[in-house]
């Protein structure tokens, strides 16, 4: 369960709230309402995570970063630029950047570095880095992270 505190911290995402981890305690002593900086970064690797190893149906020539809705949630397929060409690293990252940059608003200044590509699985290992909101302060942050080839297609899994 992630930590959380009843007056300081970040307030937790929605659908956090909502959960019940017991529900057959009918007075929880602690309600989820905030989460403190590792509850915080726990949630945001989870959601990026998620994000990640969703597929929009855009391609890489009709995305709309500057535009992006429910509708385009996730990431478009970036399979055809899984080349060891140092040029193509960089586009991988930039994409993966602007979805993160789009759809995770407790996160600023994202950087991403691709750290491997296998071509094979389509599996890219990537290091993201930013800043983590966390109330008044920006907190740095910086996780490790897999893409899994195939990704969901964002209608539905």
């Amino acid at each position: 369960m992630r930590s959380l505190r009843t007056k300081k911290g970040a307030l937790a995402p929605l659908f956090d709230r909502l959960t019940d981890d017991d529900p057959g305690v009918p007075n929880e002593p602690v309600p989820r309402r905030y989460l403190d900086l590792d509850g915080l970064a726990d949630s945001v690797r989870g959601e990026i995570h998620t994000l990640l190893n969703t597929r929009c149906g855009w391609s890489e020539s009709e995305i709309d970063y500057d535009n992006r809705g429910v509708p385009d949630y996730g990431l478009i397929d970036l399979a055809h630029l899984f080349t060891a060409n140092p040029r193509d690293r960089d586009k991988v990252a930039r994409h993966v950047a602007r979805t993160i940059a789009a759809y995770e608003p407790r996160m600023t200044r994202v950087n991403v570095v691709v750290e491997a590509i296998q071509k094979e699985t389509g599996q890219l290992s990537l290091r993201i880095e930013g800043g983590l909101k966390f109330g008044d302060v920006i907190e740095p942050i910086s996780f490790p992270l897999k893409i899994d080839g195939g990704g969901h297609d964002g209608s539905g899994y």
